[in-house]
């Protein structure tokens, strides 16, 4: 006999009641699968759960009918069939072709017609997504934070449809041992786990109850869905991107393969079978596959794959519905426990997306600020309204370097200014001291916020450069305006890198707060740019700098050999790049004060230099892929020259310019067969530049050290002589 789904099971008139605590109204398979019990009315006989799974509702306040011998063979049959009815009649079912022949053969999973599902696919339970209602929809200001932790993955995990278990089975496959696991976890460098949640849990709930990171133990087995043991797999991988090697030679040893092999196997292997496929991506936990992805790429210092991973997570959100205000559509999961919070989640992606497109000169995706409305501010901790408000003062900032620069209004310009000093009063004095991490006594949950603390602080005078950079070289009738610009690039670049001294002297593993290192560079180019524009005023004019150039140049000099030392230390490209760029603008600032004249200012693209820039004194040219040649140069100004076309012979250099004593500095790795001899190249040389200064668009740190950061950093710069608006 079948059983007609969500029944509500009357205990008949001889059923003795049981005695039950106060407050228990749960039934007994919600009780089963430990989930909550809840009805649409309250005049409801069965519950929500027991109405989708199609079980029987039976009260805890009367004997469980299912214990003992368990249920007949013909009814677990029956409830089955009326399941698979219920999915028939309620849910579409597309099929979807598997698209993994490259990685070799793959069982043929039998086709499934339109509109009908074949048993084999479907677990009693949770064997497939689920549809979210209205049970697990945020609050109607997307702000409902009360909710538990997500249950730890295990080897009890649905059936994936048949399609899907040779990914799973190679995903398993993939996994380190447990002896592996165990070493990473002896070793802290479990704290990425804590960075991740910050991604995807909001503060109140984190300060509630505090950094749970036991998710490290609980492995998804070998049936579990791809998406599962993906985020999994990228868990372990932030994980072995946090971990000091310096420190822990003894513990790495005991690892059956080296820890940066096993990072980059691990995740290219998480990305090439599951998060570029987006058949696998429709629920919440696909969602949050892709953001890991990019949080992985953006530690690697990948900026430009980290920036399309987190744009395929905003349109993965937008389809799902994140983006509109005050709730979404019903949302599918994997596990129909999981708990997120849906307008989190896409603050969140709003977020990193605006930092990176601040980094690498890229529009924003979405011009959203309602995450700084107070209903969500209210809602929130002092820092995560910090972190909020930044997110949208960021937008602005997008949305002023997008428009014409002979649009840009001052007033504008001023009232962000006054938003960010605004803000910066919302927290305590104190709390804007740089944090000593030092002191935290090997504490890791202090040793977390601290760290936190850090990051926020050095955003905060990223944001200030980044709002005041285009107006470095300007002005130069409106002296007032331009130097308060300067000074405030200059102030906050000299708090940046004081922050990235302390922080690098007490972590040198590059791949933990990346961000960091690129603060450092563009604060140390702000610092010796001002420097420059300094020694070129004339000799009538103050100095407003003098002062303090010795311990500037000290403080950029310590950050140097810190970018020096983390690049021997983590085999670091972008930290021994940005030392080797540092120590010839070092050298040219020393010899602008010693009254050779630097002059910085804007040149239009295709300008030429000055008569005699190239033959008299020495250049300093910074190649930059997909944006030209940089060049400082004795009474030349900071000048950009930008080739017409790619392969371009005078990628290589321009003839007849003396560039002996400071030779090209390039943001890609240095080509192979070019020489300064005579001022000229050869032909393998010029090709090979050209390579290097066209590499691929989506090309990560090994090829394209600077990622675009210095293109966004000299295009914002020089943005040429305009005329603004007050």
């Amino acid at each position: 006999m079948s059983t007609t789904p969500g029944t509500h099971v009357s205990p008949g008139p001889l059923a003795k009641r049981r005695k039950i605590r106060k407050g228990t109204s749960s039934c007994w398979e919600c009780k089963r699968r430990k989930i909550r019990c809840t009805f649409s009315a309250s005049s409801d006989e069965t519950c929500i759960g027991c109405q989708r799974r199609g079980t029987k509702c039976l009260s805890q306040e009367f004997p469980d009918q299912t214990s003992g011998e368990g249920q007949p063979i013909g009814d677990r049959i029956g409830r089955v069939e009326a399941l698979v009815n219920q999915l028939v009649k309620n849910t579409p079912v597309r099929e979807i072709a598997p698209r993994y022949e490259s990685d070799g053969p793959t069982e043929t999973a039998t086709p499934t017609p339109t509109g009908t599902l074949s048993p084999i696919h479907i677990s009693a339970s949770t064997s497939i997504p689920s549809a979210v209602g209205a049970s697990l929809e945020p609050s109607a200001d997307g702000l409902d934070w009360d909710y538990s932790d997500a249950p730890p993955m295990s080897h009890q995990s649905p059936i994936v449809p048949a399609r899907y278990a040779k990914v799973s089975q190679a995903l398993y496959a993939s996994l380190p041992s447990r002896d592996d696991v165990e070493v990473l976890w002896k070793v802290h460098a479990h704290a990425s786990i804590s960075f991740n949640r910050v991604m995807m849990v909001p503060y109140p709930e984190l300060e509630r109850n505090g950094l749970n990171c036991s998710s490290m133990n609980d492995v998804p087995g070998p049936e579990s869905h791809p998406v599962r043991l993906a985020i999994y797999m990228f868990l372990i991988a932030t994980v072995l991107q946090y971990m000091d090697l310096e420190k822990s030679k003894e513990q790495v040893k005991a690892l059956s393969e080296p820890p940066r092999a096993m990072m980059k196997r691990l995740a290219e292997t998480a990305i090439r079978l599951v998060t570029t496929h987006e058949e696998l991506l429709d629920t919440v936990e696909g969602l949050t596959c892709v953001m890991m992805e990019g949080i992985y790429q953006a530690n690697c210092g990948n900026l430009r794959p980290a920036w399309i991973a987190f744009r395929r997570a905003m349109a993965l959100a937008q389809l799902m519905g994140l983006h509109r205000p005050g709730g979404c559509r019903p949302l599918r999961l994997l596990d129909p426990n999981y708990k997120f919070d849906a307008s989190f989640l896409w603050y969140r992606i709003v977020y990193t997306d605006r930092f990176l497109c601040l980094m690498l000169g890229l529009p924003q995706g979405s011009l959203d600020r309602s995450m700084a409305a107070e209903a969500a501010l209210a809602h929130d901790t002092p820092l995560g309204r910090l972190e909020r408000t930044h997110c949208a003062i960021a937008s602005r900032i997008l949305e002023r370097n997008d428009a014409d620069p002979a649009s840009y209004n001052m007033s504008t310009i001023r009232e962000i200014d006054l938003e960010l000093q605004d803000i910066a009063q919302t927290m305590p004095s104190g709390w804007w001291l740089a944090p000593n991490l030092a002191n935290t006594h090997g504490d890791p949950t202090t040793g977390f916020w601290e760290m936190l603390r850090l990051v926020t602080q050095l955003y905060h005078f990223n944001l200030l450069n980044q709002l005041h950079l285009p107006f470095m070289l300007q002005f130069a009738s409106t002296t007032q305006l331009h130097n308060y610009c300067a000074s405030t690039c200059v102030n906050a670049s000299r708090e940046i890198l004081s922050r990235f001294i302390a922080f690098r002297a007490f972590n040198r593993v590059a791949y933990c707060c990346r961000a960091v290192d690129f603060f450092a560079l563009i604060a140390s180019l702000l610092v010796l740019i001002a420097h420059l524009r300094q020694h070129a005023r004339p000799p009538d004019e103050l100095n407003l700098l003098a002062h303090q150039r010795q311990g500037d140049r000290a403080m950029v000099e310590q950050a140097v050999a810190s970018m020096e030392e983390l690049g021997r230390v983590s085999h670091d490209p972008l930290s021994a790049r940005s030392a080797d760029l540092l120590r010839r603008l070092l050298s040219i600032e020393a010899e602008a004060a010693r009254g050779r004249i630097y002059r910085t200012q804007s040149v239009r693209i295709g300008d030429e230099p000055e008569a005699g820039t190239g033959s008299t004194g020495n250049v300093l040219r910074i190649r930059i892929p997909y944006f030209g040649t940089v060049k400082i140069a004795p009474k030349g100004g900071v000048s950009k020259e930008s080739p017409s076309v790619v392969g371009e012979s005078n990628l290589a250099g321009v003839h007849g310019q003396n560039v002996m004593d400071y030779p090209d500095v390039m943001s890609a790795p240095q080509a192979i067969g070019t020489t300064t001899q005579e001022n000229h190249i050869s032909t393998n040389g010029t090709n090979l530049q050209a390579e290097y200064l066209y590499p691929g668009l989506t090309a990560g740190a090994e090829d394209w050290a600077f990622q675009g950061v210095d293109m966004a950093f000299f295009e914002n710069l020089m943005r040429g002589t305009m005329q603004y608006t007050e």
